[in-house]
């Protein structure tokens, strides 16, 4: 067997393991000195979402894994609304493309309000060197999760890590 072969092969074993090493293996902070545009032109400084959970996710309208991803977390969002806690969480759903092309795509869909455009580049630390990429930022600023590839974002698992977040240090009655 070729040396490619082997490679590719081991490549393929490799992948698995390598998604979980990432997924549990996220940076320990995260730089907030940059800006996204929403559709409606506004520069919005991720700065102004200190305190708040950001579920920042970078996507792109060709990414045909990020299509039925984006109903997942339309749903997550969703639930948390209704459980109180959807002021708590900045959705902020990250395009590379120009706001035009992603309008388009986009329509009057229930995420519009959360998309936006890059003003700035993603800060390298955030490695995205894929689509979909997601990064789950505690209020402290903290990254509490990182996954890179297409996931299921309505699954309780991560309600609870939101949730879990988005009360951290609230005070108890």
């Amino acid at each position: 067997m070729g040396v490619w072969w082997r490679l590719a092969l081991l490549l393929i074993a490799v992948q698995p393991v390598a998604r979980v090493l990432i997924a549990q293996s996220p940076p320990a902070a995260y730089r907030d000195n940059w800006s996204v545009r929403a559709l409606d032109g506004r520069l919005v400084p991720m700065a102004s979402l200190r305190g708040r959970v950001v579920f920042l996710h970078v996507w792109a309208t060709w990414c045909a894994q990020c299509r039925p991803e984006l109903r997942t977390i339309a749903r997550l969002r969703a639930t948390l609304a209704e459980r109180g806690l959807g002021d708590a969480v900045a959705f902020v759903l990250v395009s590379p493309e120009s706001e035009r092309q992603v309008t388009r795509w986009m329509g009057s869909d229930v995420l519009a309000d959360a998309v936006y455009v890059e003003a700035d580049r993603i800060p390298a630390e955030l490695q995205v060197l894929a689509l979909p990429t997601t990064h789950v930022i505690g209020r402290d600023g903290v990254i509490a999760h990182s996954a890179r590839g297409a996931s299921r974002w309505d699954d309780p698992r991560m309600l609870r890590l939101l949730t879990a977040l988005a009360t951290a240090g609230e005070a108890r009655p």
